[in-house]
């Protein structure tokens, strides 16, 4: 699980890597026709689709898969008969998150950022429409309550491959599919072939019943979930009945599936922490073992809190679980 928009990182550089290499489609003619996309997310259970103008044959759809609790597609022309740089891909993605519109779409407070303003479609749905830049467009709404959050969706216009200085995308084309997509929206969490989420709450990975306590020395710890800005957490908490004024906390923000099979072998902690070249490079982790497995762990990080990863499996092929988590002591003393 991840802070706001880093979902979309790995899938922004996937885009700029292969859109180079994709021509583009006939969708920018006078056609009127237009063709659905659907985007399901069975972990929190919503389904949203939207129209996008030309034939099944103007676009491709991608099988990216964000993780956690994100689900994405780009979606991208086709076809030999306009420049590539003059077309635009899009990208759609259904989450949850507790704030990420909710300032300005809910509550109806003005936006603060001036390039972002509030369109309303024909249905009635109101967006936060953020200019990036002038190739780079962002639609979001919530939609239903999720937790104590929401369900939330997001479109994503940028050109369908890399403008060179002073070059812009073709803003008739543009126009055409940012109408197409946010008056032809439309979400459903009573699909066909939903998981049944009735008696649970969606966290990373996994589906269990929140809340609930687990017995520890002379109390409990609490276990519940709460939604965060684009995923879903969860908050262990646990307080001593002797020592009231102390809380001990952990907030697991990411857990995921590891597969080194897919990585040549190497184990999630020397691939992100240990190994020659190691994709987490902020801050000094100490290599620990929880559990019997390996764990990576920092101290004092933003100067109050511990952060922790433990990855459930060593030195074996096969998936296994990783999570990520802070923890942290609450007292006066």
């Amino acid at each position: 699980m991840k802070k706001h928009f880093s979902t979309f990182k790995k899938a922004i550089a996937f885009i700029l890597t292969t859109t180079i290499m994709v021509t583009l489609s006939s969708c920018g003619g006078k056609s009127d026709e237009v063709t659905e996309f659907t985007i399901r997310n069975d972990r929190i259970g919503m389904e949203i689709s939207f129209n996008l103008p030309g034939t099944e044959k103007d676009w491709e759809m991608s099988d990216f898969d964000g993780g956690g609790t994100t689900v994405s597609h780009t979606i991208y022309p086709q076809g030999k008969d306009l420049d590539a740089k003059n077309s635009w891909t899009v990208n759609g993605a259904v989450t949850v998150g507790s704030s990420i519109y909710k300032d300005v779409l809910i509550d109806g407070e003005e936006p603060t950022d001036e390039n972002e303003t509030v369109v309303e479609a024909k249905n009635g749905i109101k967006w936060a429409r953020y200019q990036h830049d002038d190739n780079y467009i962002t639609y979001g709404t919530c939609l239903d309550d999720y937790l104590d959050g929401y369900y939330v969706a997001e479109i994503y216009i940028m050109p369908n491959g890399i403008l060179e200085d002073g070059q812009k995308g073709d803003a008739e084309l543009l126009e055409k599919i940012e109408n197409t997509v946010i008056n032809s929206f439309k979400y459903n969490k009573n699909y066909e072939g939903r998981p049944d989420h009735s008696d649970a709450a969606y966290a990373g990975s996994f589906v269990v019943k929140w809340p609930f306590e687990i017995p520890y020395e002379n109390g409990v710890i609490k276990a519940e979930s709460y939604a965060g800005n684009k995923t879903v957490y969860v908050k262990f908490e646990y307080q001593d009945p002797e020592k009231q004024d102390i809380l001990y906390k952990a907030d697991l923000f990411s857990d995921f599936i590891y597969d080194p099979e897919e990585n040549d072998g190497v184990d999630y902690m020397d691939e992100a922490y240990f190994g020659p070249d190691p994709t987490v490079n902020e801050g000094d982790f100490e290599e620990i073992e929880i559990a019997g497995y390996r764990a990576a762990m920092r101290f004092n990080f933003e100067n109050i809190k511990d952060q922790i990863t433990v990855e459930c499996g060593t030195g074996e092929t096969g998936e296994r679980a990783v999570f990520d988590m802070f923890t942290s002591i609450e007292s006066d003393n």
